[in-house]
């Protein structure tokens, strides 16, 4: 024989394996307020990164964690990424630094059509910016200006109620305390001069 040709068995379907679980967080709706590095460990003998689907969707800040309005942005985020490869394991690892809403996919199906395990992340969002006070009691402040401080003696009874303004895409909760003094009898209107 010179008609011989060699072919391979291939039963056995590629592994994935992704750190997608750590971008949900319930306490916080999925938000973190800090760069995010997605891992992808692929175990498969007769890997090529052609057989690899990755898929990085983003959509702007803010906007609503479901599936509309997604924006594939792969081709940018793993520009200059490369598998890295060690016998059968293949990894990448991709920092996501922007302030948007995420979601990473991947799947792969080898020469012999075997599929691993598609894996999807939550919708995420990176969100760095802190809340904005815009203004108090209809007076508008300083970006630095962060803490509000009003006294209401008994003479400003009649006064409109006091209301902050502020923004933030992902408003969760506003921290505040409300203090009441009632100064002593012999504190009333005696004023000290140190």
């Amino acid at each position: 024989g010179g008609n011989e040709k060699k072919f391979y068995v291939d039963k056995t379907n590629p592994v994935i394996t992704t750190n997608f679980d750590s971008f949900a967080n319930a306490a916080t709706d999925n938000n973190f307020n800090v760069d995010k590095v997605a891992s992808i460990r692929i175990e498969e003998h007769n890997f090529s990164p052609d057989l690899v689907h990755l898929v990085v969707l983003k959509k702007e800040a803010g906007a609503l964690h479901n599936a509309d309005g997604f924006t594939n942005v792969t081709s940018t985020v793993l520009k200059d990424k490369v598998w890295t490869s060690n016998g059968d394991v293949h990894t990448m690892e991709f920092t996501l630094s922007d302030e948007a809403v995420y979601q990473i996919q991947i799947s792969m199906t080898d020469l012999a059509g075997n599929a691993a395990e598609a894996q999807v992340s939550p919708i995420f969002e990176i969100d760095k910016t802190a809340p904005t006070i815009v203004s108090r009691n209809g007076v508008a402040v300083g970006a630095d200006d962060v803490e509000n401080v009003e006294v209401y003696p008994y003479t400003r009874a009649a006064d409109p109620i006091p209301y902050v303004e502020f923004e933030d895409l992902n408003y969760a909760h506003m921290r505040y305390r409300l203090v009441t003094y009632i100064p002593a009898e012999d504190e009333v209107g005696v004023v000290k001069m140190d």
